[in-house]
């Protein structure tokens, strides 16, 4: 059933991302405030972990928020053996914290846990300006329509597809500046 939180939510999720494809950071205002409207939906459709995730994805935004209005930096890419070790570290985080969930009534865990781990590693990488940012939140985006669909959060679904787009857009726009350190 379609709430008016969800419809804020998605609204205010909508500006967030378009603020910050276009490195702006009132968009980190906008994706607190989705991020805030989201912990009572993700809690309420016992989507746990994803509440969790909210409560962080408000409290990297505050951060994000004074990081790129009081340190301006360019987009930079990471190191080879960063990847590796954020791909690694994520998947093992994200192993332990859905067997952690597993025997609770917490909606389709390791999935869950998998979005949501990679997703406070991606929202990192965004207050840094890191350009793989995009790629991961375009593989989060992905895993998050089929998990939202689960749950019947319909508007959330439509979400995470214009995220999905949307990333890619951000991909494209913030790879035309990537200052490289390699």
């Amino acid at each position: 059933m379609l709430s008016s939180s969800e419809i804020l939510a998605t609204a205010f999720g909508l500006l967030y991302i378009v603020f910050i494809i276009l490195k702006k950071p009132i968009g980190w205002f906008f994706g607190f405030l989705s991020s805030i409207l989201y912990v009572e939906i993700c809690y309420t459709n016992q989507l746990f972990i994803q509440t969790g995730l909210q409560g962080i994805y408000a409290l990297i935004g505050v951060f994000g928020f004074f990081r790129w209005k009081l340190n301006p930096s360019p987009i930079t890419l990471i190191s080879k053996n960063i990847r590796f070790v954020i791909i690694i570290v994520g998947l093992v985080a994200s192993f332990v914290l859905g067997y952690l969930f597993s025997n609770s009534v917490q909606a389709l865990p390791y999935l869950d846990a998998t979005i949501s781990v990679f997703g406070i590693i991606a929202t990192y990488l965004t207050t840094e300006k890191r350009l793989e940012n995009w790629i991961i939140w375009m593989l989060i985006n992905l895993l998050s329509i089929y998990l939202f669909a689960y749950q019947e959060l319909y508007l959330t679904v439509f979400l995470f597809c214009a995220y999905f787009i949307l990333s890619l857009w951000g991909f494209l726009n913030w790879k035309r500046d990537v200052i490289t350190h390699e």
